[in-house]
């Protein structure tokens, strides 16, 4: 049985690559998803207007979901946690909070409706 040794420069290229995706994946998904809330929701499908505070809930959800998909990342680069901790711990706060609040807001409940 052999194991295969991946040279610390080959890891640390394949971190950076796969952190890239990640980072990359996160940002697009925020930049195409958040923004149809943000004005006024008609390209939304499906979008309940009829139910009060829905959509108003989908907006509180929205923008603090596209706040952690977009500071999540930042989390996992272990330089900026040991050459900066101050900000690693206020994007770790800021992170936290987003997510926090997204899922509270996430609960709504939404009025269902008979087939």
């Amino acid at each position: 049985m052999s194991t295969a040794v991946v040279s610390r420069t080959a890891g640390s290229r394949w971190w950076w690559f796969l952190w890239g995706l990640l980072a990359l994946a996160a940002l697009a998904t925020a930049a195409v998803f958040v923004p149809p809330y943000l004005v006024g929701g008609t390209t939304v499908p499906g979008l309940d207007r009829i139910t009060p505070g829905y959509y108003t809930s989908l907006v509180i959800h929205a923008v603090p979901a596209g706040i952690a998909l977009v500071t999540g990342p930042w989390q996992f680069i272990p330089k900026l946690r040991t050459r900066y901790p101050r900000l690693h711990r206020v994007t770790g706060r800021v992170y936290l909070v987003a997510v926090v609040v997204a899922s509270l807001a996430a609960v709504y409940p939404r009025r269902r409706t008979k087939p």
